[in-house]
C-alpha cells in the first residue's frame, strides 16, 4: 500500500497549483493517518465483540465492491 501512498501523494502534487501543494498534502496525509487510525480501533472493536470471522467477511465485502466500482469505473469511465 506504500507505493499506492506515494503515488497517489505525487499525482495530488502533480494536480494542484504549486503555491497550495503544500497545505493540500498536509491534510491529505491528516485525512490518510485518521482514517487508518480510525479503522485499526475500529477492527480491533470487531474482533472483541464479533469476532475474527466477522472481521474477514466484512473485509472481503469492502474488497469485493471496490473491485466491483474498479471494474465499473473502467468499463464506462471516460479514458
Amino acid at each position: 500500500w506504500n507505493f499506492s501512498f506515494v503515488g497517489a501523494t505525487a499525482m495530488l502534487a502533480a494536480a494542484i497549483p504549486a503555491e497550495e501543494a503544500a497545505s493540500v498534502q498536509g491534510a491529505n496525509d491528516t485525512l490518510i493517518a485518521l482514517s487508518s487510525v480510525v479503522c485499526s480501533l475500529a477492527a480491533g472493536l470487531v474482533i472483541a465483540a464479533l469476532g475474527w470471522s466477522t472481521l474477514a467477511g466484512t473485509s472481503a465485502g469492502v474488497i469485493i465492491l471496490a473491485l466491483a466500482l474498479l471494474w465499473l469505473s473502467r468499463r464506462f469511465g471516460a479514458s
